[in-house]
């Protein structure tokens, strides 16, 4: 899938497919070390508050999971990744990804049992249950193809933990980032692996220019490039007036009479 992918050989339909774009770009993760290109990623993280995930450089290793079914008190859901990290001291951090591509959070009918509708609320009550039953930190990382954070969406989230939970919201633990940064952050990357591994992301860098997860960097024309990500709108113009600045009169004269 990777390879017709890469060569242009995908429906469009098949293409956009928001798990083909979570397959790519976490399943190779799942093959390089944690610090050849997953860590990179990870920490372009935010919390609301503008806080990255604590004690990224102490990642040994990680080990991954694809569509786990979690259930807990009649909450259940199937995050995209459940990602278990060890530290270089033996401590354990589940991250949860949840990613979106073209399309926004799920919500499910409220039954007698639960009332957390809200897709990311309902996946944080379940990483807490999962990662403290064996002492684990944990977070969940939203990742989506918007420019800014789409603090709103988390902000629902946490609004119905608060409501459905006494005041467990774990809003700090709340992460997100886009896909658009992959480029950037996988460029750097690639000298320091080996010919497969360069290979791997450099392949994968390419779908995600194709898919148009990118930033704007300028405009190229004929080689060039005009602009740069550096730009805005200095003045927005409101009315625009047209005036003739000349008058003509033409005159015609026949046999004495004239016509103006």
């Amino acid at each position: 899938m990777f390879t017709a992918q890469l060569h242009g050989k995908l429906t469009s339909r098949v293409r956009h497919m928001e798990d083909l774009l979570t397959s790519n770009v976490f399943g190779m993760f799942s093959y390089l070390e944690p610090h050849q290109g997953l860590l990179q990623f990870v920490e372009t993280a935010r919390s609301l508050g503008g806080v990255p995930l604590p004690r990224l450089a102490e990642v040994d290793t990680a080990r991954f999971e694809f569509w786990r079914w979690l259930e807990k008190d009649g909450v259940c859901a199937q995050p995209d990744v459940l990602i278990e990290m060890k530290m270089t001291n033996g401590d354990r951090q589940v991250l949860l990804v949840e990613s979106k591509y073209r399309s926004g959070k799920s919500s499910v009918v409220t039954t007698e049992e639960t009332m957390l509708t809200d897709q990311l609320a309902r996946e944080m009550f379940l990483l807490r249950a999962y990662a403290k039953e064996s002492g684990k930190d944990y977070a969940l990382l939203y990742v989506t193809a918007h420019t800014k954070m789409p603090k709103n969406e988390i902000h629902e989230a946490i609004d119905e933990l608060e409501r459905e939970e006494a005041g467990l919201p774990d809003g700090d633990k709340f992460y997100w980032t886009s896909w658009r940064e992959l480029p950037r952050v996988l460029a750097p990357v690639i000298p320091s692996l080996d010919v497969l591994g360069g290979a791997m992301l450099s392949d994968l860098i390419i779908i995600i220019q194709r898919m148009e997860l990118v930033y704007f960097s300028g405009i190229q024309s004929k080689g060039r490039w005009l602009g740069s990500d550096n730009w805005r709108f200095r003045k927005t113009p409101v009315q625009f007036k047209w005036q003739l600045d000349f008058e003509t009169n033409y005159s015609f004269g026949r046999q004495g009479h004239e016509f103006t």
